[in-house]
């Protein structure tokens, strides 16, 4: 599930996070507690908090314009100034340290100022490179033994498209270090002293080591915003379109409210309906999530709720350790909210205004800690089926490709490199000692790039407009790639280079191009003629010459495609099977004015062009994800549900080659072949499944539901 892309929406929310913390109950508040007036003087000597009462940091500004950090506990007494910045200081990204004691800030969004509760803050400049390059923070967040703060850094101000998390301890002098060099990656919550998630723009979320920075994939579910809840689960929202918040950028997605184990699997979809982009800021006690959509903050339950509208404009929220209450951080303050009081419906009218009270008034990008205590994670990690095919396998999640060896977890291999940066095909060499893969920038004009990685060499070859199709010689020699300049009716043609050295070898004007052992079939007419009803022709290109196998008046001749109607038909796409022998292609009937009809995918024998079968789909999308196997005679293909229709409703299916029979279907995506065309793979939400061609049930492979490209291990 890669490439969910939306354009850019505003958003109220700014720098979005979580505290989980422990049971301890909020301060009671049948009165509203009076607002520290604006620069009242710090107290002579700090004085601690007591640990049962939780505390407040928050920033106002005192003599002279100076900006101040003060704390207090959360009824906004027992105050104290324990930090400030010179006047006109970009403060913001306030965070407590688990333990209470310290407080990580931003300034001016290239330091990292670190407070102490009891007086005394350094500031950690972010490397001298990355401010000369207007690198800048946009998040913040605690490792839980406080001896790590993550922090994400983003080009161009916070604007631009590269971002990577780096560590850094919480000193005088400290250096930073980088976590992450996908150039899309945001610093999450952390998980424990040794890990935390990382999310990107592209949908990804992974697991960190924060001493050996390998990273781990969470879940195949296009998502963000993971945290812990106080059952040990994971919660996140996903599962549809991706994009980012309009201040912060930070990555929001489409869909549900979901859960898992720390392993990924057991997943749970919490809630029936989808929402639109959201960030989940918690997890209330009842189950209903708290997420911020563009525009405010709402409680998801049956309905999404707005937050009493005393809360105002709500940044973060902090979920009370019982899941009862929260404390919704606003600036210019901080508010109670009694979650009891929000209804589950519309329909039972909104919260009343006295759900909500105000903590503390004047606060400028505050945090609230309340005192935590280890939440145990909740595992669920099943064996591996002996039964499962043996493959080493390729896949991606956002924009990374991930290699899985037998045994082994997967480690990523090759990146986009930048935020909604686009990796599209996989395909193995035939040996399994190279890898293609098609890269595209975000922005128009589309250009994509193909990547050929063999041993320890590779070359990267850019290749103006979108790449259709990559296919490797038998040999594993030379790849052909068909590219398309300019949208579905440019000019396209077929580029083969040398596997080895990138260097070009030919070039055939073609729609569409599939390397088989007897030699390259391909549609021997550019894109724009199918809207034009000019001839198309598919031939057979070996070393021998070129070789006639069939054609768009004959296929429109065939009784087989009477369905399409009887005007011009427009062969879109072709694809051979391993051996040669079989021809499938995607053909579009051509209403009188160009445009198009019912469509269909048919099969013929490359022998003589005589059409075995035709699988008719109207005007309905055509099957995705078409690919045959390696072996034998079979063909697979994903299709999709029409609009409307739940998403339980897509299905993966293989048929006969030769006949058209169905031999598998599946709910799921279908997800690719094992190397010896034995298995077929399915990609669902709760992870990757193989199905035996011959029959039987099906084996769980992994927790991560994504098409694969299979090789030999």
């Amino acid at each position: 599930m890669t490439g969910w892309r939306v354009g850019l929406l505003p958003y109220a929310f700014a720098a979005l996070a979580i505290v989980v913390a422990s049971a301890i109950a909020l301060v009671p508040t049948a009165r509203e507690p009076a607002s520290i007036p604006l620069g009242a003087p710090p107290t002579t000597a700090p004085r601690p908090t007591p640990p049962e009462s939780g505390r407040l940091a928050y920033w106002r500004a005192g003599a002279g314009g100076r900006q101040e950090l003060w704390v207090s506990d959360v009824a906004g007494t027992r105050r104290s100034v324990v930090a400030s910045a010179p006047a006109g200081s970009d403060v913001g990204l306030t965070r407590w340290s688990a333990d209470g004691e310290r407080i990580a800030y931003s300034l001016d969004g290239t330091a990292v100022g670190v407070a102490r509760a009891a007086a005394g803050a350094t500031a950690i400049a972010i490397p001298a490179a990355l401010r000369a390059d207007h690198w800048t923070i946009v998040s913040l967040s605690w490792a839980p033994d406080a001896s790590l703060v993550a922090a994400t850094l983003r080009a161009a101000n916070g604007l631009g498209d590269e971002s990577d998390v780096y560590l850094v301890e919480p000193r005088a002098g400290a250096q930073w270090r980088r976590a992450t060099t996908i150039g899309d990656a945001y610093a999450g919550e952390w998980i424990d002293a040794e890990r935390l998630f990382v999310e990107t723009t592209t949908g990804m979320i992974a697991l960190l080591d924060a001493a050996t920075l390998e990273l781990r994939p969470f879940t195949g579910i296009p998502a963000v915003s993971p945290l812990v809840g106080r059952d040990g689960r994971v919660y996140f929202v996903g599962g549809g379109a991706m994009g980012e918040t309009g201040a912060s950028r930070l990555p929001t997605a489409s869909g549900w409210v979901w859960s898992a184990t720390i392993d990924g699997d057991d997943v749970r979809r919490e809630e029936r309906a989808p929402h639109e982009q959201m960030r989940l800021l918690g997890v209330l006690d009842d189950g209903r999530g708290v997420v911020g959509l563009p525009g405010s903050v709402y409680v998801s339950g049956e309905d999404l709720v707005a937050l009493p509208y005393r809360a105002g404009n709500v940044s973060r929220v902090v979920v009370s350790p019982d899941g009862h209450r929260l404390l919704a951080l606003a600036d210019p303050r901080i508010v109670q909210i009694d979650t009891a009081r929000i209804p589950r419906r519309l329909a039972d009218g909104t919260p009343p205004a006295s759900a909500a009270t105000v903590v503390l008034d004047g606060a400028l990008a505050p945090d609230v800690w309340l005192r935590s205590s280890p939440i145990a994670l909740a595992h669920a990690h099943p064996p591996v089926d002996a039964r499962a095919p043996v493959a080493r396998l390729a896949f991606v999640l956002g924009g990374t490709v991930w290699e899985s060896r037998p045994g082994l977890p997967p480690r990523p291999i090759l990146s986009a490199g930048t935020a909604r940066g686009y990796v599209g095909q996989l395909a193995w060499s035939p040996a399994g000692d190279g890898l293609a893969a098609t890269i595209e920038a975000p922005g128009p004009p589309s250009l994509a790039q193909t990547l050929v990685v063999r041993g320890n060499g590779e070359w990267r070859l850019t290749v103006g407009g979108r790449i259709e199709r990559v296919s490797w010689a038998p040999d594993g020699r030379s790849v052909a790639v068909t590219a398309t300049a300019t949208g579905a009716y440019g000019d396209t043609d077929v580029r083969v280079y040398d596997a080895d050295s990138g260097t070009a070898a030919q070039r055939i004007r073609s729609a569409s191009a599939s390397w088989t052992r007897l030699g390259l079939l391909v549609l021997d007419s550019p894109a724009a003629t199918q809207a034009s009803g000019a001839p198309q022709h598919v031939e057979l290109v070996s070393a021998s010459g070129a070789r006639a196998v069939t054609d768009d008046d004959r296929l429109a001749d065939d009784p087989l495609l009477a369905d399409l109607g009887s005007g011009d038909l427009a062969i879109q796409r072709v694809a051979a099977s391993g051996d040669g022998r079989l021809l499938a292609m995607w053909v579009r009937g051509l209403t009188p004015s160009g445009g198009n009809a019912n469509g269909a995918l048919v099969v013929t024998r490359v022998s003589d062009g005589r059409a075995l079968w035709v699988r008719s789909f109207g005007l309905l999308p055509m099957p995705q994800d078409v690919a045959w196997s390696p072996s034998g005679a079979l063909l697979g293909w994903t299709l999709r549900p029409t609009t409307g229709e739940p998403e339980a409703s897509t299905t993966a299916r293989a048929v006969d080659g030769a006949t058209g029979r169905t031999v598998i279907e599946r709910d799921g995506r279908f997800a690719g072949w094992s190397p010896d065309g034995a298995w077929m793979y399915v990609a669902r939400d709760e992870g990757l499944y193989a199905y035996p061609v011959d029959g039987g049930e099906g084996v769980r492979v992994s927790a991560i539901g994504v098409p694969v490209a299979a090789t030999t291990p």
